[in-house]
């Protein structure tokens, strides 16, 4: 049980931040005309499209039981924007 709540609380918090970067990315898209980003690590750093629409950038949470986020644990999300397009790397996990 206590493994299982462990489990869709890292699902919860995944899900939570991959939608406040993809708000992030969508105030990024409605204040720059040229909005397309090249696969860009959402860290914080000067590099980073979106460090002036959060405050703090999030990180992949441990313990989801997804094997595409899995591999990215522990480190920072990755956004691309093409044409309006908003792609977060690692996506969204269902929690089924």
């Amino acid at each position: 049980r206590y493994q299982a709540s462990r489990k869709r609380a890292a699902i919860s918090a995944h899900n939570a931040n991959v939608r406040t970067i993809e708000g992030a990315a969508n105030m990024y898209i409605a204040d720059n005309e040229d909005s397309d980003v090249t696969s860009e690590e959402i860290n914080g750093g000067d590099s980073d499209p979106l460090k002036d629409y959060l405050q703090d950038p999030p990180v992949v949470p441990k313990g989801t039981g997804d094997s595409n986020v899995k591999e990215k644990e522990g480190e920072f999300y990755t956004v691309t924007i093409d044409k309006g397009e908003i792609t977060v790397i690692p996506e969204k996990v269902s929690d089924e």
